[in-house]
């Protein structure tokens, strides 16, 4: 017994002993951590080196040497975010430390915060007055705020100028900001004289040749660097695009067709030569550029994910979508594939996720400015324009000559409204692309707009001479015509827009309404009859001729047109809405919801026919049946437009559910977006919403492609109303009630008129 328990205290005794000994002090083992940080940083081991100094830290959060060291790897290894952090943390644990201060200012200063990078140049001028790298980043905060007087101070408070080059392009620099071109000249010179092999001496240079428009003098400068740099491509490419933005493209594509003949192992020129053919419309040769940049670097991401972003733009989805899912698997932050694939996904109507995705881009380039211009598409398709304006602005912000941008921003101006502005951004497009036929065209509307007649068919001449063959143009042209009542002129426009594009059926309707209008629905039928024979999509004929039968009181042949465009396209909406207005104004709609019923009980999945009997339950007043067809139909085929469209009007208009319904007509709108009915749906639930200006915009492209539709017409005058155009509302309404048509809203638009004018 005394035997056990002597072994079992020398054990606790021999256990104790070698735990004090395993025992090191804090001290101990931040110095171990510390000392092995710094030997794996001298032996360029960074990762490891990294470690350590965070295990100091993790010890001791305000060891001043650890955050010190950290901060000057990151600052190594190209991570100036993540070393400015850490400089800042060891200035604030080590006020006296002027080296990381001086870092930190410098980098406060790239990142273009002046007024911070200049608090903490003052505080190392306080204690080293003469500190050339604190008295140089004063003054370059001091240039960033645009205080070249205050920059001079600063710089002429040295004893004895250093022969350093950053030094004279700072003072060049002010005396460019203060207008004096000579004295910049002669320092940016001298910049160059202190430090001949200098590249930014030479390149502040260049830009003061340029500012100043002397173009000769900067392509000598260009040449020349290029040249004395023949192996580095940032070179040579700034000097191809100095070409390219004198308009010297031959000159452009020779300079960097001779890089990569010289450099055949470096795929940068050829990425380039892509990017300018891409410009150029050429996506074929430039995907065959990228193809030979992949010989090179086979397994390169963002060559694949360039390769994708061209065949995006040649219309080649599948294939874009292919490489984009090809390297995303396997680099899954790739931004130039993220954005690709936002673009895809727009495309598909998928602005949730491809807006996820752009956000993901903007947080890592958060300069790019087609990323907020697709980020600025994905809001217009929401139906957000403040939004898409936002976004559109933030893209030109970054790039100026940004041509798209413009163009949708003016677009977006014109939606809203703001005509003053939308007319400013497309005067931008043609200055930067002069006879810009999208530009023009918008000029052209503002101008309708206005009742400036002549004005508006001035520019839309032009947008056609320019582009001829633009259905969209002649269409507009058309418009004005009429409107003016010059309907053989008008007639003209509107068989170009079908000549252009056979299946333009808006231009079809015109010609029908004009020929209605003349009294002569005979020649209007024949029109349609002959344009049959031109297009594959002969549905939307015939439910034209069906119109133009109705208004021959010809109910029979009305009725079987609008069956046949059913029979052809199950998917159109208006002869639905057609069929069931014929039954209920012969007192058929309890047999023609029998005869549907049966065909739907023996063959439930024929959802044409269960469309019809929702059509005509709805007519019947009986919404909750209606609502139970629609999502049936929908439950069956989710892409059904006639049930997306009418569950979203009967959803807004009988439940009030607005959200619910702006969804359903969003979808319609996607897949017709040329349908009246639908876009007539869609701008009746955003003026619900309280979004005017873009319901209005909305309502007026139903009416191009419906112009004489009494429901279509009301609600652009209840629109003008409640957004304070109330004159515009007066005389719409005043027109429609003239013609003493019966439709729905017939006794609202009275009420309406009588409202207004009292």
């Amino acid at each position: 017994m005394i035997q056990r328990s002597r072994i079992r205290w020398q054990f606790v005794v021999v256990f104790f002993i070698a735990f004090l000994v395993g025992c090191s002090s804090p001290e101990e083992k931040i110095s171990k951590h510390y000392q092995k940080g710094v030997a794996y940083a001298k032996e360029g081991k960074l990762r490891e080196a990294v470690i350590e100094f965070r295990n100091v830290l993790q010890i001791d959060p305000k060891h001043p040497q650890a955050h010190f060291e950290l901060a000057k790897i990151y600052l190594k290894v190209g991570e100036p975010a993540k070393a400015l952090s850490e400089f800042r943390k060891t200035v604030d644990v080590d006020p006296d430390n002027l080296e990381a201060r001086s870092h930190l200012a410098e980098l406060l200063l790239a990142a273009r915060k002046y007024k911070e990078a200049l608090v903490e140049a003052e505080a190392i001028l306080k204690k080293d007055p003469q500190n050339i790298s604190a008295i140089m980043v004063a003054a370059g905060a001091h240039l960033g705020l645009k205080e070249p007087d205050k920059a001079l101070q600063v710089l002429n408070s040295v004893q004895e100028e250093p022969e350093k080059a950053g030094f004279y392009i700072l003072k060049a620099s002010a005396y460019q900001l203060k207008g004096q071109a000579a004295e910049a000249e002669a320092l940016f010179k001298k910049a160059i004289a202190v430090d001949p092999e200098n590249v930014r001496a030479r390149q502040a240079l260049i830009a003061y040749y340029l500012s100043q428009r002397r173009l000769d003098e900067a392509e000598a400068e260009l040449r020349a660097l290029a040249q004395a740099h023949a192996d580095r491509f940032t070179f040579t490419n700034d000097l191809a695009t100095f070409y390219l933005l004198r308009g010297r493209l031959k000159k452009a594509i020779e300079t960097l067709e001779a890089y990569a003949q010289a450099h055949p192992q470096d795929e940068k020129a050829l990425v380039r030569l892509a990017e300018i053919y891409n410009n150029l419309g050429q996506q074929e040769k430039a995907a065959e550029i990228l193809k030979q940049a992949l010989k090179i670097k086979p397994d390169s991401s963002n060559l694949k994910a360039q390769l994708a972003y061209v065949y995006y733009d040649a219309k080649r989805y599948q294939e874009s979508q292919a490489l984009v899912d090809e390297v995303l698997t396997k680099d899954s932050g790739n931004i130039l594939a993220r954005l690709v694939r936002a673009k895809l996904l727009l495309r598909e109507g998928k602005t949730s996720e491809a807006m996820d995705d752009l956000d993901y881009v903007l947080r890592n380039r958060p300069r790019l400015a087609e990323a907020y211009y697709f980020k600025a598409l994905a809001h217009f398709g929401r139906g957000e324009l403040s939004s898409a304006e936002g976004a559109l602005r933030k893209a030109l912000e970054i790039n100026p000559r940004y041509v798209m941008a413009h163009l949708m921003l003016a677009d977006v101006l014109f939606r809203k409204r703001n005509f003053k502005e939308a007319q400013e951004e497309a005067q931008k497009v043609l200055k930067l692309r002069p006879n810009h036929p999208q530009a023009l065209f918008i000029l052209g509307n503002v101008a309708l707009l206005k009742k400036d007649i002549a004005g508006a068919e001035k520019y839309f001449q032009k947008a056609l001479a320019t582009s001829p063959d633009n259905p969209r143009f002649h269409f507009q042209m058309g418009l004005l015509y009429r409107l003016q009542k010059k309907y053989d002129l008008a007639l003209k426009e509107f068989e170009a827009t079908l000549k252009a594009n056979p299946e333009a059926y808006s231009a079809l309707a015109q010609i029908v309404a004009i020929y209605s209008l003349k009294g002569d629905l005979d020649k209007a039928l024949a029109r349609c009859k002959e344009q049959l024979e031109k297009v594959k999509d002969q549905a939307p004929i015939y439910a034209i001729m069906g119109q133009i039968k109705l208004g021959q009181r010809n109910v029979a042949e009305a009725k079987a047109y609008y069956e046949k465009a059913l029979e052809l396209n199950p998917n159109l909406l208006g002869p639905y809405v057609m069929l069931a207005s014929i039954y209920r104004a012969q007192g058929d709609l309890d047999k023609a919801i029998g005869e549907y019923q049966k065909i739907v009980d023996k063959n439930p999945r024929f959802y044409p026919a269960r469309m019809a009997l929702a059509v005509l339950y709805e007519m019947k007043g009986d919404w909750q049946t209606a609502e139970k067809e629609y999502r049936l139909i929908l439950k069956q085929n989710p892409k059904f437009v006639p049930a997306l469209n009418n569950l979203a009007w009967l959803l807004a208009e009988k439940k009030g559910d607005l959200e619910e319904s702006f969804i359903y007509a969003q979808k319609a709108k996607e897949l017709a977006p040329q349908d009246p009915r639908v876009l007539d749906t869609l701008g009746w639930i955003m003026a619900k919403r309280g979004s005017y200006e873009l319901a209005r915009s909305t309502i007026e492209e139903a009416l191009k492609g419906a112009p004489n539709h009494p429901s279509i017409r009301y609600h652009l005058a209840w629109i003008l109303a409640q957004s304070g155009h109330k004159k515009e509302a007066v005389r719409e309404l005043k027109a429609l009630l003239k013609k003493n048509r019966a439709f729905p809203e017939k006794t609202a638009a009275e009420e309406l008129l009588k409202s207004l004018e009292s």
